[in-house]
């Protein structure tokens, strides 16, 4: 069974011109049985420095670095087929 994949989709494009065009984009999607879960990747934010935890007033709050983890899910999604990125329902 293939969990995840890149598919392409076809949808008109219109530019800041308002040129109308039909083109071609390719999406990493995944079967509908499948749940985006990133916690597995939370050690390698915080390996990486993409993310650090604090507490206040024992709340967790968790702070994340958008450009860092965008780099560690490519890469996962790129070397490993994303499957850092999802659980099985």
């Amino acid at each position: 069974m293939l969990i995840i994949d890149n598919k392409s989709f076809k949808s008109y494009y219109i530019n800041e011109e308002r040129d109308k065009k039909l083109t071609i984009y390719d999406m990493f999607v995944r079967n509908e049985k499948i749940l985006t879960d990133i916690h597995a990747l939370e050690n390698i934010f915080l390996e990486k420095y993409a993310m650090k935890i604090d507490f206040f007033d024992n709340i967790c709050i968790k702070t994340i670095n958008l450009q860092k983890a965008f780099e560690i899910i490519a890469a996962d999604i790129k070397d490993n087929k994303g499957r850092k990125l999802y659980k099985r329902l």
